[in-house]
This record gives structure tokens, C-alpha cells and sequence, in this order.
């Protein structure tokens, strides 16, 4: 931030949208209706792949942003990397002459890199596979930035917005102590239900409802950037770009805090990780239905703001 704001000049935008086949839906449906946490071809993914390039009146590159909707994690363990992001920046910055590229996490909270799920399950993956990964995303941008890129006249505006997404009916006391006896439970679960017990035994209110941030950022005429404060699954990806009647939309989880995942109606019968991890990030209960409703109504408060 302290190196772009010292190197400030002007620039001119260009944007455009491409396809990514890099995501692969980790929420396999069983025969009884359930989500399990295995390679689905046939699940959902959030395909498109946005660019925003800035250049400067001699019309070299100063930035290139995109996204996927694909969650980084094609190694495993704890070993810290950029992942397939790293890669994929990379080979662009080489494409372009310039250290400029930018990934931003898309809407990709129930997706992996599919070049580690071509089979019944999720291999390990190997930095073999990272680099693999990051290839697919640059040669599929850089064929969108050889077919060239769309200018954008300036329009910068900026606007935050909080929702509060309404839980499901919370556990009574006896549950929570159920669940923290249970041995049977996850360590992190019953952890979770003795501080809701300890909660509840001071006199607290335990919360029916969670904050979920949205943030718009526009960058040009019909150019803009909507994150929402949570690991936020492929399908919030259409409902955002929707939204909007045209231009390029940027739909992205994981900005300004993860406050939860953030799945969609349809997703909670079917249950799995997505639906059932709400007790890791402190909520009381999950998430109810209807949650689409709260997002289109933030998106058109967004765009009263200037959003557009």
C-alpha cells in the first residue's frame, strides 16, 4: 500500500470477463441427500473470471486485477505459500513486462483446484499441482487480455453496508451441555458449547442474529468490486453479477473478516461443512433461510450509495 501510494500517477482502465475452469464443487451429494466433503463435477462453481487492467499514458502496465472463485488451497498441512495465485501472478507479471498482477478470492468457499480432484476424492496435493493450477488461470487470462480489454471511463466510489443474517432457533442450555459432554463430539465443538453454557450462566443473551459486512467498491463506469465478510460459496457469484444489467462485477468472500460461510438457502438441507462449520467462527447456531433476501436488499442499498 505504502509503494502504491508513493508511486500514485494516472492511469487509464480497461476491463473485460473470461472463463476459468479452474473450480471443482467439494460438496458431493450422497444418495440421501447429504453433502460430503468430496470432488463434485456436477456441483455448482462460479466460472467467470474478471480483469481490470490499468495502464499509464505511455501505456504500460501499472496494475492487473482479477479473480477466481477458488479457494487456494491445492497444498495441504501448514506450510504457508501463495498457492496457485502465486503462480498465476507470476507467468502475467512476465506476460506484461511489469511486477503488477493482483489476485483477489473470489466467491469460491465450496470449491477447490480441480487438477487435485480428478477422481472419488481429494488427493494431496503436491507444488506440482500449484503450478499446474496457476498456468490454467494465466493462460485463460492472458487469452482474454490478447483478445484485448474493454476502456472504462473513471468512476471511482466506495460504500460499506452491514447486514444481519437471522440464525436458526438456538440450542437451549441442556443442548449446549449435551454437546459439551458428548464425547463423541469434536474437541472444537464441545469447546464451543461450554463457552455458550459460561455465556449463558452470566446472563448474556446469546445472539439470534450475525453481522455480515458487504463493501462496493466501483472502479469505472459499470466496473465494480462487492465483498461480503465471509468464506462466501460459488453461488452468491451469479446472484451478485445478476444484480447489475452489465459491465463487470467482481463478487468476492473474505473482505474485511471472515464473519462465517456463507451458504445459500439451498444448501442447508443437504447440510456439510459449509452449513455445519458456524460453531468454529462463535455463532450460536446456523444460519437460517433466506439469506438471499438480506444480500439483495444490501446490493441495492450499495447502489443507492453509488454502487452501480
Amino acid at each position: 500500500a505504502e509503494q502504491a501510494f508513493d508511486a500514485a500517477r494516472e492511469a487509464d482502465l480497461f476491463t473485460g470477463v473470461t472463463r476459468t475452469s479452474l473450480p471443482l464443487s467439494r460438496r458431493k451429494v450422497d444418495v440421501n441427500g447429504y453433502a460430503q466433503w468430496l470432488p463434485s463435477p456436477e456441483g455448482p462453481t462460479y466460472n467467470s473470471l474478471p480483469l481490470a487492467l490499468f495502464k499509464d499514458d505511455d501505456g504500460k502496465p501499472v496494475a492487473l486485477v482479477y479473480s477466481v472463485s477458488c479457494h487456494p488451497s491445492t497444498v495441504g498441512g501448514h506450510l504457508i505459500s501463495a498457492d496457485y495465485p502465486g503462480v498465476a501472478c507470476e507467468r502475467l507479471n512476465e506476460y506484461l513486462g511489469a511486477d503488477c498482477s493482483l489476485f483477489l478470492q473470489g466467491v469460491g468457499g465450496d470449491t477447490k483446484a480441480r487438477v487435485i480432484g480428478n477422481g472419488e476424492e481429494w488427493r494431496s496435493g503436491k507444488f506440482g499441482d500449484v503450478d499446474d493450477a496457476g498456468m490454467i488461470v494465466a493462460t485463460e487470462a492472458i487469452r482474454a487480455l490478447d483478445a484485448g480489454l474493454a476502456p472504462i471511463a473513471p468512476a471511482l466510489k466506495c460504500a460499506l453496508d452491514q447486514m444481519r443474517w437471522p440464525l436458526q432457533p438456538l440450542p437451549t442450555r441442556a443442548e449446549f451441555m449435551h454437546m459439551r459432554d458428548n464425547p463423541q463430539e469434536f474437541d472444537l465443538k464441545r469447546l464451543w458449547a461450554e463457552r455458550m453454557v459460561q455465556r449463558m450462566d452470566r446472563g448474556e443473551d446469546l445472539p439470534d442474529r450475525v453481522s455480515v459486512l458487504a463493501h462496493g467498491m466501483q472502479i469505472g463506469e459499470g466496473t465494480r468490486l462487492l465483498g461480503l465478510e465471509g468464506e462466501a460459496v460459488a453461488e452468491w457469484g451469479p446472484i451478485i453479477a445478476d444484480f447489475y444489467s452489465g459491465g463487470v462485477t467482481f463478487p468476492m468472500g473474505y473482505t474485511d473478516g471472515t464473519a462465517l460461510y456463507l451458504p445459500v438457502t439451498r444448501m442447508l438441507p443437504e447440510q456439510g461443512y459449509e452449513v455445519e462449520s458456524y460453531y468454529e467462527y462463535g455463532a450460536p447456531a446456523a444460519l437460517a433461510p433466506g439469506m438471499e433476501a438480506h444480500v439483495l436488499a444490501v446490493l441495492g442499498r450499495l447502489k443507492a450509495k453509488g454502487i452501480k
